[in-house]
Protein backbone atom coordinates (compact mmCIF):
# COMPACT_ATOMS: atom_id res chain seq x y z
CA UNK A 1 0.00 0.00 0.00
CA UNK A 2 1.03 3.66 -0.54
CA UNK A 3 2.86 4.51 2.56
CA UNK A 4 1.61 8.03 2.53
CA UNK A 5 -2.22 7.27 2.55
CA UNK A 6 -4.56 6.33 4.90
CA UNK A 7 -7.61 7.71 4.16
CA UNK A 8 -10.46 5.76 3.43
CA UNK A 9 -14.12 6.84 2.21
CA UNK A 10 -16.83 4.54 3.14
CA UNK A 11 -19.07 4.16 0.02
CA UNK A 12 -22.19 6.48 -0.67
CA UNK A 13 -24.64 4.23 0.01
CA UNK A 14 -24.33 2.39 3.02
CA UNK A 15 -25.74 -0.84 1.91
CA UNK A 16 -22.33 -2.85 2.47
CA UNK A 17 -22.18 -1.55 5.82
CA UNK A 18 -24.55 -4.13 6.87
CA UNK A 19 -25.17 -7.55 6.52
CA UNK A 20 -25.23 -9.12 3.15
CA UNK A 21 -28.38 -9.70 1.82
CA UNK A 22 -29.74 -12.81 1.30
CA UNK A 23 -32.68 -13.55 -1.58
CA UNK A 24 -32.74 -16.52 -3.55
CA UNK A 25 -32.63 -16.97 -7.55
CA UNK A 26 -36.37 -17.18 -7.76
CA UNK A 27 -37.10 -14.39 -5.39
CA UNK A 28 -34.99 -11.77 -7.12
CA UNK A 29 -37.10 -13.07 -10.45
CA UNK A 30 -40.22 -12.49 -8.82
CA UNK A 31 -39.40 -9.79 -6.43
CA UNK A 32 -41.22 -11.84 -3.51
CA UNK A 33 -39.96 -12.06 0.01
CA UNK A 34 -39.15 -16.00 1.07
CA UNK A 35 -41.58 -17.03 3.40
CA UNK A 36 -38.92 -18.35 6.18
CA UNK A 37 -37.74 -15.64 8.87
CA UNK A 38 -33.75 -14.66 8.00
CA UNK A 39 -31.58 -14.87 10.55
CA UNK A 40 -28.41 -11.92 10.15
CA UNK A 41 -27.24 -12.14 13.38
CA UNK A 42 -23.55 -12.60 13.70
CA UNK A 43 -23.77 -12.91 9.46
CA UNK A 44 -20.84 -11.71 7.54
CA UNK A 45 -20.14 -8.05 6.24
CA UNK A 46 -17.89 -6.89 3.12
CA UNK A 47 -17.50 -2.89 3.28
CA UNK A 48 -15.30 -1.21 0.32
CA UNK A 49 -13.34 1.46 1.00
CA UNK A 50 -11.00 3.57 -0.93
CA UNK A 51 -7.31 3.44 0.53
CA UNK A 52 -6.32 6.56 -1.46
CA UNK A 53 -8.43 9.11 -3.72
CA UNK A 54 -7.59 10.01 -7.27
CA UNK A 55 -5.35 12.99 -8.27
CA UNK A 56 -6.65 13.50 -11.74
CA UNK A 57 -5.33 16.10 -14.47
CA UNK A 58 -3.97 18.47 -11.36
CA UNK A 59 -7.61 18.90 -10.31
CA UNK A 60 -8.38 19.87 -7.19
CA UNK A 61 -12.20 19.61 -6.99
CA UNK A 62 -13.92 16.71 -5.76
CA UNK A 63 -14.25 13.56 -8.51
CA UNK A 64 -16.83 11.02 -7.55
CA UNK A 65 -16.40 7.92 -8.79
CA UNK A 66 -19.15 5.41 -8.60
CA UNK A 67 -18.07 1.13 -8.36
CA UNK A 68 -20.12 -1.80 -8.21
CA UNK A 69 -18.75 -5.06 -7.08
CA UNK A 70 -19.10 -8.87 -8.27
CA UNK A 71 -15.99 -11.00 -8.36
CA UNK A 72 -13.90 -11.27 -5.53
CA UNK A 73 -13.26 -15.21 -6.00
CA UNK A 74 -9.81 -13.99 -4.13
CA UNK A 75 -11.50 -14.12 -0.97
CA UNK A 76 -12.72 -17.20 -0.94
CA UNK A 77 -12.76 -18.97 -4.23
CA UNK A 78 -15.85 -18.91 -6.16
CA UNK A 79 -17.98 -17.59 -3.39
CA UNK A 80 -17.94 -14.25 -3.63
CA UNK A 81 -17.87 -12.77 -6.99
CA UNK A 82 -16.78 -8.80 -6.76
CA UNK A 83 -16.13 -6.55 -9.86
CA UNK A 84 -16.30 -2.75 -10.33
CA UNK A 85 -17.31 -1.51 -13.83
CA UNK A 86 -17.90 1.79 -15.11
CA UNK A 87 -21.11 3.30 -15.33
CA UNK A 88 -22.86 4.70 -18.88
CA UNK A 89 -22.57 7.52 -16.81
CA UNK A 90 -19.10 8.87 -17.67
CA UNK A 91 -18.39 7.17 -20.93
CA UNK A 92 -19.63 7.60 -24.29
CA UNK A 93 -20.82 5.78 -26.87
CA UNK A 94 -19.32 2.47 -28.23
CA UNK A 95 -16.50 2.91 -26.13
CA UNK A 96 -15.47 -0.11 -24.15
CA UNK A 97 -16.19 -0.11 -20.43
CA UNK A 98 -13.54 0.04 -17.47
CA UNK A 99 -13.26 -2.13 -15.49
CA UNK A 100 -10.50 -2.93 -12.46
CA UNK A 101 -8.42 -5.71 -12.52
CA UNK A 102 -7.96 -6.72 -9.04
CA UNK A 103 -5.78 -9.59 -10.25
CA UNK A 104 -3.30 -6.98 -12.19
CA UNK A 105 -3.86 -4.83 -8.92
CA UNK A 106 -3.20 -7.38 -6.20
CA UNK A 107 -0.31 -8.08 -8.27
CA UNK A 108 0.88 -4.65 -7.96
CA UNK A 109 0.34 -4.18 -4.34
CA UNK A 110 -2.94 -2.03 -5.11
CA UNK A 111 -5.40 -4.22 -3.29
CA UNK A 112 -5.29 -5.69 0.42
CA UNK A 113 -8.08 -7.65 2.30
CA UNK A 114 -8.51 -6.96 6.39
CA UNK A 115 -10.61 -8.89 8.37
CA UNK A 116 -12.12 -7.73 11.28
CA UNK A 117 -13.08 -10.66 12.75
CA UNK A 118 -14.23 -8.91 15.84
CA UNK A 119 -17.64 -7.29 14.01
CA UNK A 120 -17.44 -10.26 11.40
CA UNK A 121 -16.43 -7.83 8.90
CA UNK A 122 -13.68 -7.52 5.63
CA UNK A 123 -12.30 -4.62 4.48
CA UNK A 124 -11.28 -4.30 0.95
CA UNK A 125 -8.24 -1.50 0.61
CA UNK A 126 -7.65 -0.40 -2.61
CA UNK A 127 -4.43 2.24 -3.29
CA UNK A 128 -5.33 3.96 -6.68
CA UNK A 129 -1.70 4.96 -6.65
CA UNK A 130 -1.33 1.25 -7.89
CA UNK A 131 -4.91 0.65 -9.30
CA UNK A 132 -5.13 -1.47 -12.47
CA UNK A 133 -7.93 -0.52 -15.03
CA UNK A 134 -8.87 -2.47 -18.56
CA UNK A 135 -11.91 -3.05 -20.81
CA UNK A 136 -14.15 -5.06 -19.15
CA UNK A 137 -14.14 -7.46 -22.06
CA UNK A 138 -10.65 -7.32 -22.63
CA UNK A 139 -8.12 -7.39 -19.41
CA UNK A 140 -4.62 -6.94 -21.75
CA UNK A 141 -6.18 -3.43 -22.84
CA UNK A 142 -5.70 -1.20 -20.30
CA UNK A 143 -7.30 2.19 -19.38
CA UNK A 144 -6.73 5.13 -17.37
CA UNK A 145 -8.34 6.79 -14.60
CA UNK A 146 -10.13 10.50 -15.58
CA UNK A 147 -12.31 12.99 -14.37
CA UNK A 148 -15.62 12.39 -14.26
CA UNK A 149 -15.53 8.63 -14.29
CA UNK A 150 -18.28 6.77 -12.56
CA UNK A 151 -17.92 3.27 -11.42
CA UNK A 152 -20.65 0.79 -10.16
CA UNK A 153 -20.26 -1.69 -7.48
CA UNK A 154 -21.34 -5.26 -6.38
CA UNK A 155 -20.89 -7.90 -4.45
CA UNK A 156 -22.48 -11.40 -5.18
CA UNK A 157 -22.33 -14.41 -2.58
CA UNK A 158 -22.97 -17.90 -3.83
CA UNK A 159 -24.64 -20.46 -2.99
CA UNK A 160 -21.70 -22.90 -2.60
CA UNK A 161 -19.86 -20.92 0.24
CA UNK A 162 -18.77 -21.68 3.62
CA UNK A 163 -20.57 -18.93 5.49
CA UNK A 164 -23.90 -21.02 6.55
CA UNK A 165 -25.94 -23.21 5.38
CA UNK A 166 -28.81 -20.68 5.65
CA UNK A 167 -27.66 -18.81 2.81
CA UNK A 168 -30.04 -18.99 -0.26
CA UNK A 169 -28.61 -19.74 -3.85
CA UNK A 170 -27.69 -16.67 -4.71
CA UNK A 171 -27.03 -13.29 -2.57
CA UNK A 172 -26.48 -9.85 -4.34
CA UNK A 173 -25.85 -6.84 -2.86
CA UNK A 174 -24.75 -3.21 -4.55
CA UNK A 175 -23.50 -0.02 -3.28
CA UNK A 176 -22.24 3.04 -4.85
CA UNK A 177 -18.88 4.56 -3.86
CA UNK A 178 -17.24 8.07 -4.23
CA UNK A 179 -13.26 8.48 -5.17
CA UNK A 180 -12.10 12.27 -4.00
CA UNK A 181 -8.78 13.96 -5.19
CA UNK A 182 -6.12 13.35 -1.91
CA UNK A 183 -6.45 17.44 -0.84
CA UNK A 184 -6.29 19.64 1.47
CA UNK A 185 -7.29 23.49 2.21
CA UNK A 186 -6.79 26.08 4.58
CA UNK A 187 -9.62 27.90 5.93
CA UNK A 188 -9.31 31.36 4.60
CA UNK A 189 -11.50 34.82 5.84
CA UNK A 190 -12.51 35.88 2.31
CA UNK A 191 -10.94 39.55 4.02
CA UNK A 192 -7.82 39.26 1.84
CA UNK A 193 -6.39 38.37 -0.98
CA UNK A 194 -2.00 37.78 -1.56
CA UNK A 195 -0.75 37.53 -5.38
CA UNK A 196 -4.90 36.81 -5.90
CA UNK A 197 -4.79 34.10 -3.68
CA UNK A 198 -7.13 33.95 -0.71
CA UNK A 199 -5.34 34.39 2.54
CA UNK A 200 -5.60 33.42 6.15
CA UNK A 201 -5.29 35.84 8.71
CA UNK A 202 -4.50 35.91 12.13
CA UNK A 203 -4.19 38.65 14.81
CA UNK A 204 -1.00 39.33 16.53
CA UNK A 205 -1.81 37.38 19.89
CA UNK A 206 -1.85 34.33 21.32
CA UNK A 207 -4.41 31.20 20.87
CA UNK A 208 -4.65 31.87 17.25
CA UNK A 209 -6.09 29.11 15.13
CA UNK A 210 -5.04 27.75 11.89
CA UNK A 211 -7.68 25.15 10.46
CA UNK A 212 -9.01 23.15 7.22
CA UNK A 213 -10.32 20.42 5.64
CA UNK A 214 -8.83 17.43 3.80
CA UNK A 215 -10.31 14.52 2.20
CA UNK A 216 -7.55 12.15 3.97
CA UNK A 217 -9.00 9.48 6.53
CA UNK A 218 -9.74 10.48 9.91
CA UNK A 219 -7.18 9.63 12.29
CA UNK A 220 -4.65 11.02 9.57
CA UNK A 221 -1.71 12.72 11.28
CA UNK A 222 -0.70 16.14 9.80
CA UNK A 223 2.55 18.06 9.33
CA UNK A 224 1.70 21.70 9.64
CA UNK A 225 3.86 24.26 8.87
CA UNK A 226 3.78 28.16 8.85
CA UNK A 227 6.79 29.62 7.65
CA UNK A 228 8.63 33.36 6.16
CA UNK A 229 11.77 33.75 5.34
CA UNK A 230 12.20 37.45 5.42
CA UNK A 231 10.68 38.44 8.20
CA UNK A 232 11.52 35.60 9.75
CA UNK A 233 8.90 33.47 10.95
CA UNK A 234 8.07 29.66 11.53
CA UNK A 235 5.80 27.92 13.63
CA UNK A 236 5.24 24.10 13.06
CA UNK A 237 2.88 21.90 14.43
CA UNK A 238 0.65 18.32 13.98
CA UNK A 239 -2.38 17.46 14.18
CA UNK A 240 -4.70 14.56 13.94
CA UNK A 241 -7.85 15.00 11.17
CA UNK A 242 -11.11 14.66 12.83
CA UNK A 243 -14.12 12.48 12.07
CA UNK A 244 -15.65 15.03 9.76
CA UNK A 245 -12.36 15.98 7.77
CA UNK A 246 -11.28 18.80 9.81
CA UNK A 247 -8.26 19.81 11.48
CA UNK A 248 -6.17 23.03 13.27
CA UNK A 249 -3.79 23.95 15.26
CA UNK A 250 -3.12 26.61 17.64
CA UNK A 251 -0.14 29.11 17.25
CA UNK A 252 0.87 32.22 18.93
CA UNK A 253 1.30 35.04 16.76
CA UNK A 254 1.99 37.57 19.72
CA UNK A 255 5.32 38.30 18.61
CA UNK A 256 5.21 38.90 14.96
CA UNK A 257 4.27 42.92 14.01
CA UNK A 258 1.36 43.80 11.51
CA UNK A 259 1.73 42.53 8.10
CA UNK A 260 3.50 40.02 8.65
CA UNK A 261 3.20 38.28 5.89
CA UNK A 262 3.80 33.79 5.92
CA UNK A 263 2.92 30.57 4.01
CA UNK A 264 0.90 27.55 5.38
CA UNK A 265 1.68 24.08 4.22
CA UNK A 266 1.21 20.33 4.66
CA UNK A 267 3.91 18.40 4.12
CA UNK A 268 4.16 14.84 3.33
CA UNK A 269 0.84 13.88 2.28
CA UNK A 270 1.24 14.06 -1.56
CA UNK A 271 -1.11 17.02 -1.49
CA UNK A 272 -0.51 19.74 -4.48
CA UNK A 273 1.64 22.40 -3.70
CA UNK A 274 1.73 20.78 -0.39
CA UNK A 275 -1.58 22.61 0.19
CA UNK A 276 0.36 25.92 -0.28
CA UNK A 277 -1.38 28.78 1.30
CA UNK A 278 -0.58 32.65 2.28
CA UNK A 279 -1.32 33.97 5.46
CA UNK A 280 -1.03 37.13 7.05
CA UNK A 281 -0.62 39.19 10.64
CA UNK A 282 -2.38 41.18 11.67
CA UNK A 283 -2.11 43.57 14.64
CA UNK A 284 -4.57 44.47 16.69
CA UNK A 285 -5.05 47.81 16.09
CA UNK A 286 -5.94 50.84 18.04
CA UNK A 287 -6.40 54.41 17.66
CA UNK A 288 -7.79 56.90 20.59
CA UNK A 289 -7.96 60.85 20.56
CA UNK A 290 -7.18 62.66 23.56
CA UNK A 291 -7.49 66.56 23.57
CA UNK A 292 -6.36 69.02 26.28
CA UNK A 293 -8.67 69.85 29.07
CA UNK A 294 -9.69 72.16 31.21
CA UNK A 295 -11.27 71.67 35.26
CA UNK A 296 -12.30 73.87 38.01
CA UNK A 297 -10.90 72.62 41.36
CA UNK A 298 -10.07 69.15 40.15
CA UNK A 299 -10.74 66.49 37.51
CA UNK A 300 -13.36 63.53 38.57
CA UNK A 301 -13.34 62.28 34.85
CA UNK A 302 -12.18 63.01 31.58
CA UNK A 303 -13.27 62.85 28.20
CA UNK A 304 -11.65 60.61 25.41
CA UNK A 305 -13.11 62.09 22.05
CA UNK A 306 -12.06 58.64 19.86
CA UNK A 307 -11.40 55.40 20.54
CA UNK A 308 -11.11 52.58 17.84
CA UNK A 309 -9.96 48.89 18.90
CA UNK A 310 -9.84 46.09 16.22
CA UNK A 311 -10.60 43.45 19.12
CA UNK A 312 -12.56 45.71 21.63
CA UNK A 313 -11.35 46.65 25.25
CA UNK A 314 -10.99 49.55 27.07
CA UNK A 315 -9.34 52.89 27.22
CA UNK A 316 -7.49 53.61 30.81
CA UNK A 317 -5.92 57.04 31.71
CA UNK A 318 -2.45 57.25 33.00
CA UNK A 319 -0.69 59.56 35.14
CA UNK A 320 2.95 60.55 33.73
CA UNK A 321 4.77 57.95 35.89
CA UNK A 322 3.25 55.18 33.51
CA UNK A 323 7.08 54.91 31.84
CA UNK A 324 8.28 53.51 35.81
CA UNK A 325 5.24 52.63 37.00
CA UNK A 326 2.82 51.08 34.68
CA UNK A 327 0.40 50.01 37.02
CA UNK A 328 0.45 52.44 39.45
CA UNK A 329 -0.38 55.20 37.21
CA UNK A 330 -3.42 54.05 36.30
CA UNK A 331 -5.94 56.71 37.61
CA UNK A 332 -9.01 55.32 35.77
CA UNK A 333 -10.72 53.13 32.90
CA UNK A 334 -13.55 53.24 30.69
CA UNK A 335 -16.07 50.48 30.53
CA UNK A 336 -15.64 47.84 28.24
CA UNK A 337 -15.69 49.11 24.32
CA UNK A 338 -16.98 46.56 22.08
CA UNK A 339 -14.78 46.02 19.07
CA UNK A 340 -14.96 49.30 16.10
CA UNK A 341 -15.03 52.91 17.04
CA UNK A 342 -16.77 54.60 20.17
CA UNK A 343 -16.73 58.58 20.85
CA UNK A 344 -16.94 60.90 23.79
CA UNK A 345 -16.14 58.09 26.02
CA UNK A 346 -16.30 59.51 29.88
CA UNK A 347 -13.96 57.79 32.16
CA UNK A 348 -14.34 58.03 35.13
CA UNK A 349 -11.44 58.68 37.66
CA UNK A 350 -11.07 56.47 40.83
CA UNK A 351 -8.43 59.11 42.26
CA UNK A 352 -9.39 62.58 40.88
CA UNK A 353 -6.87 65.01 39.23
CA UNK A 354 -6.03 67.40 41.87
CA UNK A 355 -5.22 71.35 41.34
CA UNK A 356 -1.23 70.35 41.92
CA UNK A 357 -1.15 68.46 39.21
CA UNK A 358 -2.52 70.97 36.61
CA UNK A 359 -0.59 71.24 33.65
CA UNK A 360 1.08 67.65 33.95
CA UNK A 361 0.53 65.36 30.78
CA UNK A 362 -1.78 62.38 31.25
CA UNK A 363 -2.08 59.26 28.60
CA UNK A 364 -5.08 57.74 26.87
CA UNK A 365 -3.88 54.01 26.85
CA UNK A 366 -6.59 51.67 24.64
CA UNK A 367 -6.12 47.72 26.35
CA UNK A 368 -6.84 44.30 25.14
CA UNK A 369 -9.73 42.48 26.66
CA UNK A 370 -7.49 39.57 26.48
CA UNK A 371 -9.44 36.97 28.78
CA UNK A 372 -12.65 37.80 27.32
CA UNK A 373 -14.83 38.76 30.61
CA UNK A 374 -15.35 42.24 29.73
CA UNK A 375 -13.27 43.50 33.22
CA UNK A 376 -10.35 45.56 33.01
CA UNK A 377 -8.14 43.19 35.17
CA UNK A 378 -4.61 44.70 33.87
CA UNK A 379 -3.93 45.86 37.71
CA UNK A 380 -5.43 43.52 39.09
CA UNK A 381 -3.73 40.49 37.21
CA UNK A 382 -0.43 42.74 38.06
CA UNK A 383 -0.41 43.01 33.78
CA UNK A 384 -1.10 39.56 33.18
CA UNK A 385 -4.06 40.00 31.34
CA UNK A 386 -5.64 43.11 29.25
CA UNK A 387 -2.30 44.38 28.39
CA UNK A 388 -2.48 47.16 25.97
CA UNK A 389 -2.65 47.97 22.18
CA UNK A 390 0.44 47.87 20.51
CA UNK A 391 1.54 49.30 16.91
CA UNK A 392 3.34 47.48 13.99
CA UNK A 393 6.36 48.03 15.49
CA UNK A 394 5.28 46.83 18.91
CA UNK A 395 5.11 50.21 20.30
CA UNK A 396 2.40 50.53 23.16
CA UNK A 397 -0.83 52.54 21.33
CA UNK A 398 -0.82 55.73 23.62
CA UNK A 399 -2.18 59.68 23.28
CA UNK A 400 -1.18 62.25 25.66
CA UNK A 401 -3.00 65.09 26.77
CA UNK A 402 -2.27 68.42 29.12
CA UNK A 403 -4.94 68.43 32.06
CA UNK A 404 -5.15 71.94 33.44
CA UNK A 405 -7.12 72.28 36.72
CA UNK A 406 -8.15 75.69 37.72
CA UNK A 407 -8.90 77.26 40.95
CA UNK A 408 -12.40 76.10 41.44
CA UNK A 409 -14.75 78.94 41.36
CA UNK A 410 -15.87 80.27 44.79
CA UNK A 411 -17.42 83.63 46.11
CA UNK A 412 -17.58 84.53 49.67
CA UNK A 413 -20.04 87.06 51.22
CA UNK A 414 -20.31 88.12 54.33
CA UNK A 415 -22.97 89.59 56.61
CA UNK A 416 -22.94 93.47 56.75
CA UNK A 417 -25.21 96.26 57.36
CA UNK A 418 -25.53 98.21 54.53
CA UNK A 419 -27.33 101.78 53.43
CA UNK A 420 -29.22 99.31 50.78
CA UNK A 421 -27.89 100.80 47.05
CA UNK A 422 -24.46 98.87 47.83
CA UNK A 423 -23.44 95.60 48.79
CA UNK A 424 -19.85 94.43 49.13
CA UNK A 425 -18.72 91.02 48.30
CA UNK A 426 -15.30 90.10 50.30
CA UNK A 427 -13.76 87.87 47.17
CA UNK A 428 -14.89 85.94 44.09
CA UNK A 429 -13.00 83.25 42.05
CA UNK A 430 -14.01 83.11 38.36
CA UNK A 431 -11.95 80.84 37.09
CA UNK A 432 -13.02 82.27 33.13
CA UNK A 433 -13.75 85.03 34.53
CA UNK A 434 -17.73 87.31 34.38
CA UNK A 435 -19.65 88.60 37.01
CA UNK A 436 -21.22 88.59 40.25
CA UNK A 437 -24.51 89.12 40.58
CA UNK A 438 -26.53 89.64 44.00
CA UNK A 439 -29.87 87.42 44.54
CA UNK A 440 -32.53 88.09 47.01
CA UNK A 441 -34.13 85.22 49.40
CA UNK A 442 -36.32 84.02 46.05
CA UNK A 443 -33.90 83.19 44.11
CA UNK A 444 -35.11 79.63 44.85
CA UNK A 445 -38.50 80.00 43.07
CA UNK A 446 -37.34 82.82 40.59
CA UNK A 447 -34.09 82.85 39.23
CA UNK A 448 -34.49 85.41 37.16
CA UNK A 449 -36.78 87.89 38.92
CA UNK A 450 -34.41 87.58 42.13
CA UNK A 451 -31.65 89.72 40.72
CA UNK A 452 -31.02 92.82 42.86
CA UNK A 453 -27.58 93.64 40.73
CA UNK A 454 -24.81 92.93 39.03
CA UNK A 455 -21.30 93.61 39.44
CA UNK A 456 -19.41 94.65 36.34
CA UNK A 457 -17.13 92.44 33.82
CA UNK A 458 -13.90 90.68 35.41
CA UNK A 459 -11.06 89.09 33.71
CA UNK A 460 -10.31 85.23 35.06
CA UNK A 461 -8.59 85.12 38.20
CA UNK A 462 -9.70 86.05 41.86
CA UNK A 463 -11.09 89.62 42.63
CA UNK A 464 -11.31 90.99 45.87
CA UNK A 465 -13.73 94.07 47.74
CA UNK A 466 -15.81 93.81 45.08
CA UNK A 467 -18.79 96.68 45.27
CA UNK A 468 -21.86 96.37 43.34
CA UNK A 469 -24.29 98.71 43.25
CA UNK A 470 -28.29 97.34 43.40
CA UNK A 471 -30.72 98.26 41.02
CA UNK A 472 -33.45 97.38 43.37
CA UNK A 473 -31.92 98.86 46.68
CA UNK A 474 -32.80 97.24 49.56
CA UNK A 475 -35.70 98.81 51.94
CA UNK A 476 -35.59 95.75 54.45
CA UNK A 477 -32.90 93.36 55.79
CA UNK A 478 -32.86 89.83 54.72
CA UNK A 479 -31.22 87.13 53.29
CA UNK A 480 -29.29 87.93 49.98
CA UNK A 481 -26.87 85.55 48.05
CA UNK A 482 -23.48 86.04 45.66
CA UNK A 483 -23.74 84.18 43.13
CA UNK A 484 -20.82 84.29 40.74
CA UNK A 485 -22.02 83.82 36.72
CA UNK A 486 -19.84 83.35 33.63
CA UNK A 487 -19.35 85.22 30.89
CA UNK A 488 -20.62 82.64 28.19
CA UNK A 489 -21.33 84.55 24.94
CA UNK A 490 -17.89 86.63 25.26
CA UNK A 491 -19.43 90.09 24.67
CA UNK A 492 -18.73 91.11 29.23
CA UNK A 493 -21.96 92.18 29.25
CA UNK A 494 -24.85 90.41 31.55
CA UNK A 495 -27.15 89.02 29.83
CA UNK A 496 -28.55 86.00 32.15
CA UNK A 497 -31.61 88.14 32.27
CA UNK A 498 -32.53 89.48 29.56
CA UNK A 499 -31.55 85.98 28.15
CA UNK A 500 -34.30 84.41 30.30
CA UNK A 501 -31.00 82.22 31.81
CA UNK A 502 -29.73 80.92 28.30
CA UNK A 503 -26.90 83.44 28.23
CA UNK A 504 -24.21 83.65 31.47
CA UNK A 505 -25.17 80.93 33.58
CA UNK A 506 -23.77 80.60 36.78
CA UNK A 507 -20.38 78.74 37.71
CA UNK A 508 -20.70 75.11 39.07
CA UNK A 509 -18.40 73.14 41.82
CA UNK A 510 -17.01 69.80 41.03
CA UNK A 511 -20.30 68.08 42.00
CA UNK A 512 -22.25 70.19 39.75
CA UNK A 513 -23.39 72.53 42.05
CA UNK A 514 -24.27 76.39 41.73
CA UNK A 515 -21.17 77.92 43.42
CA UNK A 516 -23.45 80.47 45.79
CA UNK A 517 -22.94 82.04 49.08
CA UNK A 518 -25.07 84.04 51.70
CA UNK A 519 -25.32 86.98 54.08
CA UNK A 520 -27.56 88.45 56.27
CA UNK A 521 -28.11 92.34 55.38
CA UNK A 522 -29.52 94.85 57.08
CA UNK A 523 -30.10 98.18 56.98
CA UNK A 524 -30.66 101.27 59.50
CA UNK A 525 -33.79 101.79 60.68
CA UNK A 526 -35.23 105.27 60.27
CA UNK A 527 -36.35 107.14 63.77
CA UNK A 528 -39.82 106.70 64.06
CA UNK A 529 -41.82 109.94 63.58
CA UNK A 530 -43.92 111.95 65.72
CA UNK A 531 -47.66 110.94 64.97
CA UNK A 532 -50.22 113.64 63.92
CA UNK A 533 -53.96 113.66 63.56
CA UNK A 534 -55.28 112.63 60.44
CA UNK A 535 -58.27 113.51 58.92
CA UNK A 536 -61.32 111.58 58.69
CA UNK A 537 -61.57 110.50 54.83
CA UNK A 538 -64.25 111.37 53.15
CA UNK A 539 -65.56 108.29 50.98
CA UNK A 540 -65.24 107.96 48.09
CA UNK A 541 -67.89 107.02 45.44
CA UNK A 542 -67.85 104.06 43.85
CA UNK A 543 -66.89 103.92 39.75
CA UNK A 544 -69.77 102.48 37.82
CA UNK A 545 -67.45 100.14 35.87
CA UNK A 546 -65.95 97.92 38.22
CA UNK A 547 -61.66 97.52 37.75
CA UNK A 548 -60.70 94.81 35.77
CA UNK A 549 -58.75 91.53 37.34
CA UNK A 550 -55.61 90.95 35.73
CA UNK A 551 -55.33 88.12 33.35
CA UNK A 552 -53.00 85.42 34.42
CA UNK A 553 -50.25 84.27 31.82
CA UNK A 554 -49.84 80.59 30.94
CA UNK A 555 -46.01 80.59 31.70
CA UNK A 556 -43.03 83.02 30.33
CA UNK A 557 -40.23 82.43 27.39
CA UNK A 558 -37.39 80.31 28.61
CA UNK A 559 -39.60 78.60 31.05
CA UNK A 560 -37.43 75.36 30.70
CA UNK A 561 -34.57 76.79 31.60
CA UNK A 562 -35.74 78.71 34.71
CA UNK A 563 -37.74 75.38 35.87
CA UNK A 564 -34.06 74.12 35.34
CA UNK A 565 -32.46 76.59 37.60
CA UNK A 566 -34.79 76.73 39.78
CA UNK A 567 -34.14 73.24 40.82
CA UNK A 568 -29.91 73.46 40.22
CA UNK A 569 -30.41 76.58 42.73
CA UNK A 570 -32.62 74.69 45.17
CA UNK A 571 -29.92 71.92 45.27
CA UNK A 572 -26.80 74.85 46.18
CA UNK A 573 -28.98 76.22 49.20
CA UNK A 574 -29.08 72.85 50.66
CA UNK A 575 -25.18 72.43 50.52
CA UNK A 576 -24.80 75.97 51.78
CA UNK A 577 -27.00 75.15 54.71
CA UNK A 578 -24.84 72.10 55.18
CA UNK A 579 -21.99 73.85 55.34
CA UNK A 580 -22.49 76.73 57.65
Amino acid sequence: MHGASRWRQRPTARSTTSPISRRSSSDRRTGSTPDRQRRTAGRPHLRVRWYRPVRCAGSRERLQYHGKFVNASALNESSIDFIIDETSDSRTANRPIKRINFNQTADAGGLRVVSDADNQTAYIILDTDNLNVTDANNPSVTRSLDAGDTFNASIELRANDQFGSDVDELDETSTLSTVVERSATFDTTGELEINDNDAIVVDAAEGQTVSGTTTVAPGTELDITLANAEPSLFISARDTVTQNGTFNITADFSQYPDGQNFTATITGQGFEDDAETPGRVRGQVATVTFNNQSFSGQATSVNVASASLSDGGFVTIHDNTVGSDPLGSVRGTSEFLAPGTSENVTVELDEPIARSESGDTFFAMPHLDTDGDETYDFVTSEGADDGPYTDAEGNIVLVGATITVERAPSVTFNDQQTEGEVVEVQNAQLPDGGFVTIHDDTVADDPLGSVRGTSEYFDPGRTSSIEITLDDPIEEGGQFFAMPHRDTNGNEVYDFVSSEGAEDAPYFNANNEIVLDGAQISVPSEPTPTPTATPTPTATPEPDDPTPTPTETSGQPGFGLVVSLIALIGAALIALRRRD
